[in-house]
């Protein structure tokens, strides 16, 4: 049976129900689409965390509880371009650091430590930095060697140029965890602009762009480099996505006791501010990054980039990463609970219950 609006809290109360009204958060992305063999991809990849990831889920139960968030939903739905060839090393990808992300909610905020991460992530950027990559597998922890298999299978479908733009990924993502882990321990809410700035080291941007290019078998780094435009649409489209992230993810982080790394915990603290103010804002911001990204494309293609084949394709690969992630999240259980079946609706009043999220007309 499902709660009315009126029954449930606006935000009073930490422990129970929450409800607000979501309005439309999409105007000018195409329609997502999914990859044509995510059923195939789907049962394959859960055997492959059954096999790969016992290293950071050992326990079959949470093992089991991983495997249904269908965190691949990710890969299925935001590169749908990709070839059945190389679907997997990404979709391997998503998994691996949604399983790393599930470790960290088992630990109290108080309690996280971004060194954990640092001292994970120092082998694998040293071994990026050689050419071909060390072979640590012999000796490395399990967890380790799982992630250096997963950059050195990437790495080798790399140009050099990617390969140093890899390597940065991994860098930033490195420093940005032991700067949020910083702030979670010390049980601070940042101000808005600090959590863009933390935030954006720990979305692994570098990574999720790189793979874009590796799903459609093009290199735009000099592209990149070269073309303002093209590098901040790039820089919108991860702006857009953490906004989406992070109003989909409050459930989970708000009744976890570690929401405050998010914008909607951030607005909440502004006097008079509510639950519903506060979505609003978010709401809003999400709005304003797709407009951005499609004004960045606009001057993407009326720049000297645009001659080159790679950089169109390019571009129609971060709208399909926009688009899709902004599905994927109406569907994986990861943000609205084991065994969620999403409805359809896209706007109307949602209740976030402990355990579920509900999408009310």
């Amino acid at each position: 049976m499902s709660l009315s609006p009126s029954a449930v809290s606006r935000g009073e109360d930490p422990d129970g129900p929450l409800a607000f009204t979501l309005p439309l958060l999409t105007v000018h992305l195409p329609a997502p689409r999914l990859h044509p063999a995510a059923r195939q991809e789907t049962r394959r990849t859960a055997d492959w965390c059954r096999t790969h990831l016992r290293c950071l889920l050992p326990d079959d139960d949470a093992l089991d509880l991983f495997i249904a968030e269908h965190a691949e939903y990710f890969a299925l739905w935001c590169y749908p371009d990709t070839p059945p060839e190389r679907l997997g090393l990404i979709t391997d990808l998503m998994q691996f650091f949604g399983a790393v992300d599930n470790v960290l909610d088992s630990v109290r905020a108080t309690d996280r430590t971004g060194s954990t991460t640092r001292a994970l992530l120092e082998p694998v950027l040293d071994a990026l930095k050689s050419d071909p990559p060390d072979d640590a597998t012999g000796t490395a922890p399990d967890v380790l060697r799982e992630l250096l298999e997963l950059m050195t299978r990437l790495r080798q479908h790399l140009s050099p140029r990617q390969g140093e733009r890899l390597l940065h990924a991994v860098s930033e993502y490195a420093d940005g965890c032991m700067r949020e882990d910083s702030l979670r321990a010390a049980g601070t809410v940042p101000d808005f602009d600090t959590y863009q700035q933390v935030h954006v080291g720990t979305s692994f941007r570098g990574l999720v762009m790189v793979l874009i290019e590796y799903a459609l078998g093009i290199d735009v780094s000099a592209a990149l480099a070269t073309c303002p435009a093209l590098q901040a649409a790039v820089d919108v489209a991860i702006r857009h996505v953490l906004l989406v992230n992070d109003l989909f993810s409050y459930r989970r982080e708000h009744f976890h006791g570690d929401a405050s790394i998010n914008p909607i915990t951030i607005f909440l603290q502004q006097p008079g501010e509510n639950l519903q103010g506060a979505v609003d804002r978010l709401s809003a911001l999400i709005l304003a990054a797709e407009r951005d990204l499609y004004d960045a494309r606009a001057a993407t293609l009326a720049s000297p980039a645009a001659t080159e084949a790679a950089v169109i394709a390019f571009l129609e690969g971060l709208e399909m990463f926009c688009s899709g992630y902004l599905r994927s999240v109406y569907l994986a259980g990861r943000y609205n609970g084991v065994g969620h079946t999403w409805n359809g609706l896209t706007s109307g009043t949602v209740v976030l219950h402990p355990d579920r999220t509900e999408y009310l007309p």
